[in-house]
């Protein structure tokens, strides 16, 4: 489990640039994009199942072991609230009301309850990683909620909230390899550094900002003419 778990992950990073680069809604970005959300729906999947092997049956363990299953329990949480609402937004694209559906509601809600649980955690243990990073996952399961339960005024409402779901998603996975990787391959202060597990969330989260304001630019200025 432990060997499909890094494997499927790996494979998620080395396709995720694909289908956020090539055209969207062509043959590349919809394959390229299953795969990706195939892999880490595994990923995620697999995490529920090492996690309590590693926290409560794993006789190697150490306090540091503990505390680095539960943020990769967390950020799975995460990953999959993040596909699930680039997912059901494209499915619910023409809906012209609020959602209260669990299928909308209930991700980003476990995500947070489950990120509140991870920050006790890191504050019993004084663990960095687990009190900083659910922070990203407090606000942007607060925005997905703020979704659902508000009336679509936008045209492309769905499209802004695939991308969100979709790259969010995928600012969870390059985080998850730099927290796994890196202290691997170059060990030191830069692997213990909380910038590193919080850089990947300010510089992708800012670029996902500017690329949906560009979208929203398009859209308008088509519609427009």
């Amino acid at each position: 489990m432990f060997l499909a778990h890094a494997i499927a992950g790996a494979l998620a990073l080395l396709v995720l640039l694909i289908p956020l680069i090539s055209k969207k809604g062509g043959k590349l970005h919809v394959k390229t994009g299953w795969i990706y959300t195939g892999t880490m729906v595994f990923v995620g999947i697999s995490a529920f199942i090492i996690t309590p092997f590693r926290v409560l049956f794993d006789p190697t363990k150490t306090i540091s072991s503990e505390n680095f299953s539960i943020f990769l329990f967390y950020i799975s949480v995460f990953t999959l609230s993040a596909i699930s609402y680039g997912l059901t937004s494209l499915k619910a694209k023409q809906r012209k009301t609020f959602s209260r559906s669990l299928i909308h509601l209930g991700p980003p809600i476990a995500t947070i309850i489950i990120g509140l649980l991870t920050q006790i955690i890191g504050l019993k243990s004084q663990n960095t990683l687990l009190i900083a990073f659910p922070f990203l996952g407090h606000f942007t399961s607060k925005s997905q909620i703020k979704y659902w339960l508000k009336v679509p005024n936008e045209k492309m409402h769905w499209w802004y909230a695939h991308m969100n779901g979709m790259f969010v998603a995928c600012i969870a996975t390059i985080t998850a390899f730099l927290v796994t990787a890196v202290p691997r391959i170059w060990p030191g202060p830069i692997a213990e550094s909380p910038v590193l597990w919080i850089a990947p969330g300010i510089i992708l989260g800012t670029i996902l900002n500017r690329w949906t304001a560009a979208y929203k630019f398009k859209y308008e200025k088509t519609a427009a003419q």
